[in-house]
């Protein structure tokens, strides 16, 4: 987790995932040869890992992003009445969510 460097948020969370795992499998492998203290080292690690874990994943979704050339917060969405295209503002003429034709329910036979 200290390693520094030039790493992306994807390696970077790799390698957290894998300490997190690691440490976690230690734990319960070992736990009857640990002492206390160190098994609350071991946990504040897998926290602090976890926290770290938090922020690569999000980085990790923009680099991936940005390599295939997905392109965040585009969908449609209906909000608070105005339809929006979340490129900011909402589109003229719409103020309501799409409509799709009704759907024939199957007719249930008569009761006899």
């Amino acid at each position: 987790m200290n390693e520094k460097g030039n790493l992306s948020y994807r390696k970077n969370y790799d390698l957290v995932n894998e300490l997190i795992d690691s440490a976690i499998s230690y734990l319960a492998y070992c736990k009857e040869e640990i002492t206390l203290a160190g098994q609350y080292q071991i946990q504040q690690v897998v926290k602090r890992g976890d926290k770290k874990r938090r922020e690569y994943f999000k980085g990790a979704v923009r680099e991936y992003h940005a390599i295939y050339g997905i392109r965040p917060n585009v969908t449609e969405i209906y909000q608070e009445g105005s339809f929006s295209s979340g490129e900011g503002g909402g589109k003229p003429g719409y103020s309501s969510p799409p409509r799709f034709p009704p759907v024939r329910q199957p007719q249930m036979p008569p009761v006899q």
